[in-house]
């Protein structure tokens, strides 16, 4: 896709220039080739011959007024062509230009000397092809959103042609078809509705042909076959629970856990249904909203690993799932504290037990804790006998005693307690007993006294039976070693800290022993402590030892370290020094005597930087001074060219896609002028055939002929991957059939493969046959939601596409489009298109994440008022440069895109391209005028230089001239 924006970058090149005193201008009327009834709204592009790419390049624009009346003001004495393009018009029209000519090589030129009047056009309506009507069988309502897609056979396979959605009347149309035949589905993209096709049949072998033109060609879908149902009630009462949540949870082999993956609410009498679960194994709970009853899961189960699973069969039904909730009741509460000091404790485990009649023990059933208050309490046990256990830390380690309701340490013989549903019985507490450690001391160093942390100390019984535990030294030396059984015990001071297997302290037995034949035994009994300290030595230090870690050379800015040490058995660390070229030196020293300190810089500035340092060590042994050098270089600016549009596009393809491994969608759209608004919005379609990171190439075609860049692209494309989609934007008079023939001739004979072989290997579907560019935008947008559901919904970007002036605007969000499938819709100043607004209602996007990019001008406020679209959310600045600038920060700010990578475009081609290939990369587009680096976009790279790794350049010289290059080089320097 990062191709396919070029065209459309050209129509807006001369915007950037300033109009020269004394202008000329260009007038006429636009009608109704039937009716002779003006048309509003065409656009009406003025081309001028392009010497250094031999093509007629549009320099200006206008849209007709109400009386089909336009004037395209602001141009030089010379030759011009003038073409018109009904994309405003309800219906769709036939493109023309001056003097009834259908394409712009033979248009008649126009010798511009002095203002010219009467330069007027009709243009053609497109009849309507085929139409029809969606509707509920049974209840005959009208269905909106079906998508209906016509399909063509090709070779003997069923190919999209076209696709349209149902309007609220549930009709849908197609415009400007050859005779066909074809055959027509209807889908439901939401799944309530079972898919057939006209006329009335499952598969579309079986479907019907239609002839074109033809009317009528309605159907009468079906709700599809539920794959769940169920009630869900109160369990005591019985009575129905509506706007309860269920959801539907299905077993991850690779997480090996429950995973929801559906949900839907209660209705009135408390039932549900689920569709499209398939064949697979499920299981089911319930949430009610309002907290008045306790979650609970399919069959009666406190949790989902307890509950029963279902299974689901496609075509069949799984009911019966009903689901009883009982009131938020809790079923046993109390409250647990200190005997010694009567404080509360939080975080004490509560386990509750029922008697099991087969093992003749009690077992634990469910577990809790209590909160910083010390109380707590469980729900939704059924009536019964229950015995309950307190404990708190960890096993192997508890700050008390375990004990048993009420105050015993046996659970044989603690009181019973019996409950009753929805009855609470409180009250059941404990006075925990804190448990003395069985082991406690402190270790300190015999250099100074001060505390070590860290120190492993293992305790290891003598006798039998053995018995070891472990533990390290806090911050102040201390620790504790808890639960030992009563009996003798050695116990041996390490320090698990090794460098090259030789410990900074010695290993030391209790009491002051250097091994375990020779050390003291500590007596251990339960109701006691014993102590055991301990003081490690040292060995004399030696000099300390410094390094430096960072790179020689980096782009912008660079991180740095230099680290000083000394071996395990030397005194430590006590300063390391370190200076940055003719700074301050900079004293660091280790928090607490150690053998290792450090110090960072972060080193900015483009030159050669230099670090210098040396340490010192406890004993006052010194260092030798160090060198070290850095070289800082600005992020590098590359420029992207090509001969023309089509070669640039598949340039930029072939670099974003390298060897086109993987490649096997392209969106393909024509790269003639007068289709310039087609592909505004397909850095979304892009996004939705490509991969993480990486859209889909976007190539361009003419509507005569296909490029042979473009051809031998597709042929590559072919060769690595063995088929290929094309995606086409754009109808049948901007991309005709022909070209998709022509592009497939070329893959055959590049390949040496059959024409069969190149039409299976090729295949080709187009997204809309005919429509305004809104429709286009609303399409691409469907199709996006279509291929990645609610990943195409999460925000939405819009512009004016009504004013060629304005396409800016949309080009500056094309990079957000395609980096995170934000779908770019299309509306006027002024007034928006109904296809717009259901676009907007089928994706469902909040008006919170809807954003305007451009200005009031662009985009009035009573139309952001009308999409409800914030105040906030507009992106916008005095011209098309802080507009850019003020999309890039937004985006930057919200963390669609960041400034690692970014585009610089002079000319709509380029930006449009530019955009797409710098959006797949996380990275902005800003804009420039082509003889002079424009301010705002000057300031941006001062302001973000930090974080620039890449600036590329989009166009040739022409387009972006050597003094502008180097300009953007010396603001990232």
């Amino acid at each position: 896709m990062r191709a396919s924006v070029t065209f459309l970058a050209v129509l807006l090149l001369c915007m950037t220039l300033p109009l020269a005193a004394g202008a000329l201008g260009i007038s006429g009327t636009v009608t109704d080739a039937s009716t002779t009834d003006p048309l509003s709204g065409v656009m009406v592009d003025v081309f001028e011959f392009d010497v250094p790419s031999g093509e007629w390049i549009a320099t200006e624009f206008a849209s007709t007024d109400a009386s089909g009346a336009y004037t395209i003001a602001g141009l030089g004495a010379g030759s011009y062509r003038v073409g018109f393009n009904a994309f405003g018009d309800a219906a769709a029209r036939s493109r023309a230009y001056w003097q009834a000519k259908t394409d712009l090589a033979s248009a008649d030129t126009i010798a511009l000397a002095g203002d010219v009047a009467g330069i007027d056009a009709t243009l053609t309506a497109l009849p309507l092809s085929l139409e029809g009507t969606v509707t509920a069988q049974g209840s005959g309502e009208p269905l909106a959103d079906i998508v209906a897609t016509l399909w063509r056979e090709v070779a003997g396979q069923w190919e999209i042609e076209a696709t349209a959605f149902t309007d609220i009347d549930g009709v849908y149309r197609f415009y400007g078809l050859d005779a066909g035949p074809f055959r027509v589905g209807f889908s439901d993209p939401f799944g309530v509705y079972a898919d057939e096709y006209y006329d009335d049949e499952p598969l579309i072998a079986d479907g019907a042909d239609v002839a074109v033109p033809a009317a009528g060609v309605s159907a009468q879908l079906s709700a599809g076959v539920p794959a769940a149902s169920g009630k869900v009630v109160r369990a005591v009462g019985g009575e129905p629970i509506p706007g309860c949540v269920v959801t539907a949870y299905r077993f991850d082999t690779v997480d090996q856990d429950w995973v929801a993956i559906e949900d839907t609410t209660t209705v009135a009498d408390g039932s549900w249904t689920m569709y499209g679960l398939g064949n697979e194994e499920w299981r089911f709970g319930v949430v009610d909203p309002s907290t008045i009853h306790a979650p609970r899961f399919y069959d009666g189960q406190a949790t989902v690993e307890t509950a029963d699973s279902v299974l689901t069969t496609a075509g069949l039904t799984a009911s019966g799932i009903d689901i009883g909730l009982f009131a938020q009741i809790p079923s046993l509460s109390g409250s647990v504290e200190d005997s010694v000091t009567a404080a509360p404790i939080g975080t004490c485990e509560v386990e509750i037990y029922r008697f099991d009649a087969g093992s003749g023990q009690w077992v634990s059933h469910l577990t809790t804790s209590t909160t910083s208050d010390g109380h707590w309490q469980v729900f939704g046990l059924y009536d019964g006998s229950w015995r309950v256990g307190f404990n708190r830390g960890s096993i192997s380690n508890p700050d008390y005693f375990e004990q048993f309701f009420s105050q015993t340490r046996d659970i044989a013989e603690a009181q019973t307690v019996n409950t009753l549903t929805n009855t609470e019985l409180s009250g059941i507490g404990v006075r925990m007993v804190p448990r003395p450690p069985s082991i406690e001391g402190t270790v300190t160093r015999a250099i100074d006294s001060s505390a070590l942390a860290g120190i492993r100390v293992t305790a290891s019984r003598l006798g039998f039976p053995p018995a070891t535990q472990t533990t390290v030294t806090a911050a102040d030396g201390s620790y504790r070693l808890k639960v030992l059984p009563d009996g003798d015990y050695h116990v041996v001071f390490e320090d698990p800290t090794s460098v090259g297997g030789v410990y900074p302290y010695r290993t030391q037995y209790f009491d002051g022993r250097a091994d375990e034949t020779s050390a003291d035994a500590v007596s251990v009994v339960e109701s006691a402590s014993a102590r055991a300290d301990a003081v490690l030595v040292i060995d004399e230090p030696f000099a300390p030892r410094t390094r430096f870690i960072g790179v020689a050379s980096a782009l912008r800015q660079t991180q740095v370290s230099v680290v000083a040490t000394e071996p395990a058995e030397e005194s430590g660390i006590r300063e390391l020094n370190v200076r940055l070229d003719a700074g301050a030196t900079q004293t660091v020293t280790p928090g607490a005597p150690g053998t290792e300190a450090s110090a960072t810089l972060t080193i900015t500035g483009y030159w050669v930087h230099t670090v210098r340092y040396s340490a010192v060590d406890l004993a006052g042994n010194v260092t030798p001074a160090e060198t070290a050098t850095v070289t800082l270089t600005p992020p590098p600016v590359t420029r992207v060219a090509g001969s023309d549009r089509y070669a640039v596009a598949a340039a930029i393809a072939r670099g974003d896609n390298p060897g086109w491994s993987g490649v096997t969608d392209v969106v393909l759209a024509s790269g003639e002028d007068r289709a310039a608004a087609d592909p505004l919005a397909a850095a979304g379609l892009c996004w939705a055939y490509g991969s993480p990171g990486k859209p889909a190439p976007l190539l361009l075609t003419g509507s005569a002929s296909v490029a042979s860049n473009t051809e031998q692209a597709i042929a590559e494309m072919v060769s690595r991957n063995t088929t290929v989609t094309l995606h086409v934007v754009g109808g049948t008079v901007s991309v005709p059939a022909a070209r998709i023939a022509e592009i497939r001739a070329a893959v055959a004979s590049r390949l040496g493969i059959s024409a069969a072989q190149a039409t299976a290997r090729v295949r080709f579907e187009r997204l809309l046959a005919t429509g305004s560019r809104y429709d286009m935008a609303a399409a691409i947008a469907a199709r996006m939601v279509q291929m990645r559901g609610s990943e195409a919904t999460a925000s939405v970007m819009l512009a004016n596409g009504a004013e060629a002036a304005r396409f800016y605007d949309a080009l500056a969000v094309t990079p957000i489009s395609a980096r995170t499938g934000a779908p770019v819709l299309l509306v006027s100043a002024n007034s928006v298109s109904a296809a717009t607004v259901d676009a907007l209602e089928m994706m469902g996007t909040p008006g919170s994440s809807r954003y305007v990019a451009g200005g009031p001008a662009s985009v009035s406020a009573a139309v952001m008022k009308r999409l409800s679209v914030p105040a906030g959310n507009r992106m916008s600045g005095p011209d098309r440069y802080s507009t850019a600038v003020a999309v890039a920060n937004r985006a930057i700010g919200e963390g669609w895109l960041d400034a690692r990578n970014i585009g610089i475009a002079a000319r709509v081609p380029d930006a449009l391209t530019g955009g797409v290939s710098i959006g797949g990369d996380g990275g902005v587009v800003l804009f420039t005028d082509s003889r002079s680096l424009s301010a705002p976009t000057a300031a941006f790279l001062g302001s973000a230089y930090d974080d620039v790794e890449r600036c590329v350049v989009f166009g040739g010289t022409s387009s972006v001239s050597p003094a502008v290059f180097d300009q953007i080089v010396s603001a990232l320097d």
